[in-house]
């Protein structure tokens, strides 16, 4: 039975009960949390279930907000409209999400919320919740939380008892940008000290931020700027983009979209200095005159200004691998490791991973450029 069918069967046969809108209420509130995203692979499922991965492993996750309803005034945000609100208990949320488990349908969960008032009256309610997860029904496996912003020391304590992965929302890469798009969030209090308190806590699976792309109109390399902080002071695992998508009856419903390949390119960078320990001031290098990233590959770009010449892939150094384009840290590291047996050949290439056709321009192979640097487009 595929996993649809299951999930019709589910919802006709299982738990959603019509006359008391539990089906529209699990509909509600997970399409309300659009702009909290699973990862960077994460595309829609069926209804509330989501794909994303978990350590590099596809893995289905149940995502919602405890409510939509918000005091927040967040312009771009689908909450911020003075129009029907849902809302879970406990209990409530607790049963659906185990009933989706144990049918089958979801690995874990993804739970965030609006704020209708005083944030921490919520998030004991969504702390509530997990427990009842953890502790009555024994669930073991995956849980993001984000935590709110506003919300207590103990708070956020006491969820990193409970979830694999705590994080909360930076959205905009400074506090003027933020205020262009919010007037009831202090970045500096609200964010920043609870992401110092989120490192000084040593979470074993670490924490994530989220910044929403073009809500504002910040460019490129503030983001750029401001990852570079997070990195190096809040000890930040990971940052998510979400990429601007006009809500009708929001401050921002007439704003253009943004273009879902700004996101991509930022999660290129974001993997390029995650991963590869690539410096700031090399993606600065390649940005356009209004300090943004261009829309072709980074990795390429970057290279043609790393690289003078062919680099000889006997030689090499690591880090000069990981600055060829279609060369992972795998391949490098098989490079690498064939290498102190014999002189690589372009044959070799293939089976250690290598994408021959985006490595070629910057390879010399037994003292032979494959093809010139400036015969890439």
């Amino acid at each position: 039975m595929t996993t649809q069918k299951k999930i019709i069967s589910l919802s006709e046969n299982v738990f959603f009960d019509r006359e008391s809108g539990s089906e529209s209420k699990i509909t509600d509130l997970s399409s309300a949390n659009q702009y909290d995203t699973c990862g960077p692979s994460q595309k829609p499922g069926l209804g509330a279930i989501y794909h994303a991965k978990n350590n590099r492993r596809g893995c289905l996750l149940f995502k919602t907000l405890y409510t939509n309803a918000c005091s927040f005034d967040c312009k771009y945000c689908i909450n911020t409209r003075k129009e029907k609100k849902s809302s879970y208990t406990p209990q409530e949320l607790a049963k659906t999400f185990m009933q989706f488990h144990k049918n089958n349908l979801v690995d874990g969960l993804f739970l965030s919320s609006g704020i209708p008032k005083d944030p921490q009256v919520i998030m004991d309610k969504m702390l509530d919740t997990l427990e009842i997860i953890r502790f009555r029904y024994r669930f073991q496996g995956y849980i993001h939380m984000k935590v709110l912003p506003g919300a207590s020391y103990s708070s956020i304590k006491r969820a990193s008892h409970l979830a694999e992965r705590l994080s909360i929302n930076i959205e905009a890469p400074n506090k003027d940008r933020l205020s262009d798009m919010s007037t009831t969030k202090d970045y500096k209090i609200d964010i920043l000290r609870r992401q110092r308190w989120l490192k000084n806590m040593n979470l074993s699976h670490g924490h994530t931020t989220q910044f929403v792309v073009g809500a504002g109109s910040e460019t490129d390399l503030e983001i750029l700027n401001m990852l570079g902080f997070e990195y190096n002071n809040f000890d930040l695992r990971r940052a998510y983009f979400s990429a601007f998508a006009p809500c009708r009856g929001t401050v921002l419903e007439k704003k253009e979209k943004t273009k879902k390949l700004r996101e991509v390119r930022l999660y290129n960078i974001d993997f390029l200095l995650r991963k590869y320990n690539f410096k700031i001031r090399e993606i600065k290098d390649i940005l356009n005159d209004d300090d943004n990233l261009p829309e072709k590959d980074p990795k390429t770009l970057i290279a043609q200004n790393y690289f003078e010449r062919p680099v000889d892939i006997n030689s090499a150094t690591y880090t000069e691998l990981l600055h060829v384009p279609g060369i992972g840290d795998v391949s490098a590291k098989r490079i690498i490791e064939k290498r102190k047996d014999t002189s690589i050949k372009r044959q070799d290439l293939k089976k250690t991973g290598v994408i021959l056709k985006r490595a070629d321009p910057f390879l010399k192979i037994n003292g032979w450029s494959q093809r010139t640097l400036g015969s890439i487009n």
